[in-house]
Formats: structure tokens, C-alpha cells, sequence
């Protein structure tokens, strides 16, 4: 059985924080959830669920006009990987059994589906069963 992800309330109270005090484009990893900071407010914030997956839930951090000032994305488990650097985050969840031995899992999906995307972060669904999600804070490509 899937657990049922839930923030406490110190959690929502440290969110608040960091929505307040994190400068921009800062990622903040907490026990459960990483924090990506877009800009501080000082007013009230609210949550609005972007994604919801068994190991995964991603949230819109809002501030009171509306406008995303940051994202959450609660953990219930270790991702299978997550890089973190200074262009952005990766994070891949996967329901699939571990292997022993030598053999590898074939991760072929025919089914990709964006359940949230926007200018700098995106959720990808594969096959419905493991999840993809990214934070691009700059590219590492040159400009003309």
C-alpha cells in the first residue's frame, strides 16, 4: 500500500520560511521535500497540487495574487536518482523491482504523458507507473 504523503504542520511552517527568506533560484532539500525558490514574498503563500503519485507529490507555491513563486516536491521514498548542480534538479521515481545480479531493467516507455510544464519546471508520467521530474534554472547551451 501506497503512503499517504502529508505535510506537518512544522513542515508548512518552514515552507513559509523559505518562501520568505530563500533567494532566488535556490533549491532547499528538506527531510521529505525539495524547495525551488523563484522569488521571496512576504505575504501569506498557498499550495496547489501541480501532481500526485504514489512516492510523489508536486506543488505550485502561490502567493497571494496567484502569481508561482516557488515549487515543492514531497518525497515518501528515496528517488532511483536525483542530481541536483547548478543548471537545475533531476529526479526519477520508479515503481519497478530492483535486479540482482548483473541483469539491468529495460525502461522502454510507450507512454509519455506531461502532467505539468511550464518555463522551468516540468513533470513527465511514464506509462503511468514512474515519474520524471525537472528544474532548469539556466541552460548550459551558449547564446548567439
Amino acid at each position: 500500500m501506497a503512503k499517504i504523503l502529508k505535510f506537518n504542520r512544522a513542515t508548512l511552517a518552514e515552507i513559509n520560511r523559505l518562501a520568505q527568506f530563500a533567494p532566488p533560484h535556490k533549491i532547499v532539500q528538506g527531510k521529505n521535500y525539495l524547495y525551488f525558490a523563484l522569488q521571496p514574498t512576504q505575504e501569506t503563500i498557498s499550495l496547489k497540487s501541480l501532481c500526485q503519485k504514489p512516492n510523489l507529490r508536486c506543488y505550485a507555491v502561490r502567493n497571494f495574487k496567484g502569481s508561482i513563486i516557488g515549487y515543492v516536491v514531497q518525497m515518501g521514498k528515496t528517488p532511483e536518482d536525483l542530481g541536483i548542480n547548478e543548471f537545475g534538479v533531476a529526479i526519477f521515481f520508479s515503481k519497478k523491482p530492483k535486479v540482482k545480479g548483473p541483469e539491468k531493467i529495460n525502461y522502454e516507455y510507450r507512454n509519455l504523458k506531461v502532467s505539468f510544464s511550464d518555463t522551468k519546471f516540468r513533470i513527465i508520467s511514464l506509462d503511468g507507473v514512474d515519474a520524471f521530474v525537472s528544474v532548469k534554472w539556466r541552460s548550459n547551451n551558449p547564446v548567439d
